[in-house]
């Protein structure tokens, strides 16, 4: 079995980011060799892609830095993005989306974000200093945040429920109370009561993800692999949390 492992050509390389490829406890940053090593591996034939659950704007970043070569998968696969623009976008229906808004606007604590093709859209906690510091998790400066992401104010929350979203995300910082969170909406989806069975999954510990039925990375990386002509075994997938285990099971390396 070892013997057959090594004759086999890596094609495909597929990481995560956060705790993965970028120190996430730290500052979000990329080690030397790990910029070193993606870039040999592209040097040598390698596709190299980035799958993330974060929206395409908060991965972008890495994607230039390492120059990655191959399509970009976000939103925990509900958008695959390419070097020309979405190659693949799967939307969550309105009716979900003003759902999970409105159980936001009931929990204040909730902050809420969302991925709209290559923009990051969020709806404001109502308080500027903890959005802020959301922001600042997720190594964007607050410079850039004013720049590059639409806040919604919670009094505007009917425009933000209009917008096309491929995946939504709340961040909760206490824990016990987002597993409370978990629990009700799992519970809704098991009783029939949202209307809707979509994907959840977490990125990080403070979050909960949620994405449209069916999604999630490893279905993204098996439909790029069918486009790309690349076989299960010859490719890599890296990653370490709950949101990466289907891409970890489809690929096999």
């Amino acid at each position: 079995m070892a013997n057959e492992t090594k004759k086999r050509k890596i094609k495909w390389i597929v990481s995560d980011v956060d705790g993965t490829l970028a120190d996430t406890p730290k500052d979000h940053s990329l080690h030397p060799r790990v910029c070193e090593a993606v870039q040999k591996a592209m040097a040598n034939g390698v596709i190299f892609s980035i799958a993330s659950g974060r929206p395409y704007a908060a991965v972008r970043p890495y994607v230039e830095l390492l120059g990655a070569n191959g399509p970009t998968i976000c939103g925990n696969g509900s958008e695959i993005i390419a070097e020309n623009g979405v190659f693949q976008s799967v939307r969550l229906p309105k009716s979900f989306v003003r759902q999970c808004v409105d159980y936001a606007l009931a929990h204040p604590t909730i902050f809420l974000a969302a991925g709209r093709g290559k923009e990051l859209i969020c709806l404001s906690s109502g308080d500027l200093a903890r959005d802020l510091q959301f922001f600042a998790g997720l190594g964007v400066s607050e410079k850039t945040a004013r720049k590059t992401i639409k806040l919604y104010q919670r009094d505007e929350a009917e425009a933000f429920c209009e917008s096309e979203l491929s995946e939504i995300v709340y961040f909760e910082s206490d824990m016990d109370r987002l597993r409370q969170v978990r629990q009700e909406w799992e519970e809704r989806i098991t009783f029939g009561q949202a209307g809707y069975t979509p994907h959840i999954s977490s990125s990080f510990p403070n979050d909960l993800e949620f994405m449209p039925q069916g999604v999630n990375k490893g279905t993204a990386l098996l439909y790029l692999a069918g486009y790309l002509r690349i076989a299960p075994e010859e490719i890599m997938a890296l990653g370490d949390n709950e949101n990466n285990l289907e891409m970890l099971r489809a690929a096999e390396l």
